[in-house]
């Protein structure tokens, strides 16, 4: 069974975008602040995305220490985890914050992953409970959330079985639940920093499946789209005019690389830079794939959209990172 986009919901997905943005402007991430917020700490919930192993490993392609008594200087196995940042390392550098798993210097840390490989939305709201059973929020902590796209390959996976309008549904059930969490934490006192989910649409993932059943990466996209909606319309429930939290569209940005690559020194948007034998997060720029119609290796790690099928570049991590940064930088806490 294949799933075909119809032309009625795609002009209703424009139309709904642009009135929800319209709408949200104001209650999540318009204005700029008037005394500068300057977190104590920041405390990460989300999947893979957000995810620092103890070695300072990333669910994309890490960098490595490289020998400078050769010339050329040549990569070691060790990694270099202060570049090729994740979004969230760009957050808390913006502050000066450290996280245990990438400290070479030592320093007390101030920033906490909680964030976990594979996690739904079900996770997140489990490690938020987790943490603040012993530990508490408040209005000095600067909290990251970046969730989503596991729920929505999961929901995908059941499709055929189960219908395009019921998944739909579901995605939209855990958007909508994980706009709750959001709440919750700032009625707790945390200033809220939360990215839509990915367009898993765009993966590489998504055009393999598209391959074999044409209009899946649509369904993908359709999945996405229920899911941000939801999000961002729980997110008009956030007390005090949605001070709090400061929503980053991070769906619309990957969206735009995608369409506009070279404007964001992208080439490859359609397959992943590491090699299958470089299971994330064993990635490195070491391990890619080579540029193609070069046969060399690109050890920028800056030109390809997705590390693997489904994980991020390090040129989405920068972009996203920044628009974070920015949104917490300038959101009205």
């Amino acid at each position: 069974m294949k799933f075909k986009a119809d032309p009625k919901q795609k002009a209703w997905v424009r139309i709904g975008a642009a009135l929800l943005a319209a709408t949200l402007l104001a209650s999540c991430g318009g204005g700029t602040q008037i005394d500068r917020f300057v977190p104590r700490r920041l405390i990460t919930f989300g999947d893979e995305s957000s995810v620092m192993t103890s070695t300072g490993a990333k669910y994309s392609i890490n960098n490595v220490v490289y020998d400078t008594t050769t010339t050329p200087a040549t990569p070691t196995t060790a990694l270099d985890c202060g570049t090729l940042a994740i979004w969230t390392q760009i957050v808390a550098g913006t502050y000066g914050l450290v996280f245990a798993e990438c400290n070479p210097n030592s320093l007390t840390v101030t920033a906490f992953n909680e964030a976990e490989v594979n996690a739904d939305v079900a996770a997140v709201a489990a490690q938020i409970t987790q943490f603040t059973s012993g530990d508490s929020l408040s209005s000095s902590d600067l909290v990251t959330v970046l969730a989503g796209a596991n729920d929505i390959l999961n929901l995908y996976k059941q499709y055929p079985g189960l219908g395009s309008d019921e998944l739909q549904a579901a995605a939209s059930q855990a958007g909508n639940a994980l706009g709750a969490q959001i709440i919750r934490m700032t009625d707790l006192g945390a200033k809220v920093v939360v990215a839509t989910a990915p367009d898993m649409g765009l993966t590489p993932f998504a055009a393999n499946e598209d391959l074999a059943n044409p209009g899946r990466a649509a369904f993908l996209t359709a999945l996405s789209f229920q899911f941000n909606a939801a999000l961002r319309l729980k997110l008009e429930d956030v007390k005090d005019g949605g001070k709090s939290v400061g929503l980053v569209v991070f769906d619309e940005r990957l969206r735009d690389m995608a369409r506009n690559p070279a404007a964001y020194s992208v080439v490859n948007i359609n397959t992943a830079a590491c090699l299958t034998t470089a299971v994330l997060p064993a990635c490195t720029v070491s391990t890619l794939k080579k540029v193609p119609d070069s046969g060399t290796l690109d050890a920028s790690a800056g030109t390809w959209l997705w590390a693997d099928d489904t994980r991020f570049s390090p040129a989405v991590h920068s972009q996203l990172g920044q628009m974070a940064a920015s949104r917490a930088v300038n959101n009205p806490f």
